[in-house]
């Protein structure tokens, strides 16, 4: 990790480049992005968290390469293909692969229920299955951690 100081006349976020007018600027290159987990108690080897939504667009590959650091091997998202659109997230399959993880969509209307019983039950069954065998499941929905309270 880089920590500059100084005038600067650009800074670049992960892919873009802004130009700035500043007199003093403190920039971080190459620190690590840190997810929002709020691990569960379950009664299996793997663990279950609810996450924070990813940061889209340019810091998507971040955000999704933070997650494997924290040792998540599962994604489910549960936003619905507007809100991908929304939220810039359209290569988060795409990412989690690429970093070895595993992802699963399974849209689910704001602040509704699964819109079939069947295939929640399918998932349920699938994500016991990955925590039985010890894996790490992190979901995340449009509000994130805000939506434990709920």
């Amino acid at each position: 990790m880089r920590l500059y100081h100084g005038d600067f006349g650009e800074v670049q976020s992960p892919k873009h480049t802004k130009a700035l007018n500043t007199q003093s600027l403190q920039i971080t290159v190459g620190a690590t992005v840190k997810p929002d987990l709020y691990w569960i108690p379950v009664p299996w080897p793997g663990r279950l968290a609810i996450a924070t939504r990813p940061r889209g667009g340019d810091w998507l590959e971040n955000e999704i390469g933070a997650l494997r650091q924290a040792r998540v091997d599962f994604i489910v998202s549960l936003l619905e293909a507007s809100e991908v659109d929304q939220f810039e997230l359209e290569q988060e399959r795409e990412l989690a692969v690429s970093e070895s993880v595993g992802f699963i969509s399974f849209p689910i209307p704001d602040r509704g229920v699964p819109v079939s019983l069947p295939d929640a039950l399918s998932l349920f069954n699938r994500l016991v299955t990955a925590l039985n065998q010890g894996k790490n499941v992190a979901v995340h929905c449009r509000q994130g951690l805000d939506a434990r309270d709920s």
